[in-house]
């Protein structure tokens, strides 16, 4: 016997035995109740697929169990045939929830901002008001420099290619905050970048200036790149 709320989070165990008539020793029915007797098994999170750009916006496809069914039709719960999931990164409500199959489901990553960390990020998937005893621990991807192009000792344009750049656009109009040559922070009124492909490639003015394999540091919306 469910509790009514059709939550898997707790069914009271109600068994009755009917009243025994025409016996030696008549009886009436008797109730045996177990409150929250019986819980379903809660959502289990084991791998998780997709892009997970710092950004947000995201497909993450999550693969476990106990996600519940496609159709609420096929599934014995809830009592109102409607199944309520969430997902959340850190506190933060994914969106377009949508679940492939009882053991699959998609969302889409909100923005990590205001977490503080991109790095090990609870994440929990919430079944019916029951999420995943353990939190999966889900990483943004921070910015990160694929190539960088040459400059002339006497200066020159600079173009680096990477991911998670944010959108096109040119200083002070963009999420860049800091780029740091050689342990050198560069003035933004100076070199002027822009990200001149979405999410992948920025371009800016370097002074004149020598050396090789000069460290190339830049931070955007408050997440380095790594040395």
């Amino acid at each position: 016997n469910g509790s009514g709320t059709g939550s898997a989070l707790g069914y009271d165990v109600v068994v009755t035995l009917p009243a025994l008539v025409g016996s030696v020793t008549a009886t009436a029915a008797r109730t045996a109740t177990l409150l929250n007797g019986f819980r379903y098994s809660p959502p289990v999170v084991a791998i998780i697929t997709g892009e997970s750009s710092f950004f947000g916006g995201k497909t993450i496809t999550i693969t476990g169990a106990n996600f519940g069914c496609p159709d609420p039709s096929d599934c014995v719960l809830p009592l109102d045939s409607v199944i309520e999931r969430a997902v959340t990164i850190g506190g933060k409500q994914a969106d377009n929830v949508t679940v492939v199959s009882h053991s699959m489901i998609t969302a889409v990553t909100p923005p990590y901002t205001g977490f503080g960390t991109i790095d090990n990020l609870p994440l929990f998937v919430t079944v019916e008001g029951v999420a995943n005893l353990v939190a999966f621990d889900f990483s943004y991807s921070r910015p990160a420099i694929f190539t960088v192009s040459d400059a002339s000792i006497f200066g020159g344009v600079v173009t680096v290619t990477g991911e998670n750049f944010g959108p096109m656009g040119t200083y002070p109009d963009i999420l860049l905050e800091e780029i740091k040559v050689a342990g050198r922070v560069l003035d933004l009124d100076v070199a002027l970048p822009s990200v001149t492909k979405p999410e992948s490639e920025i371009q800016f003015n370097l002074g004149a200036g020598s050396g090789q394999f000069l460290d190339l540091l830049i931070t955007i919306a408050k997440q380095t790149t790594r040395e």
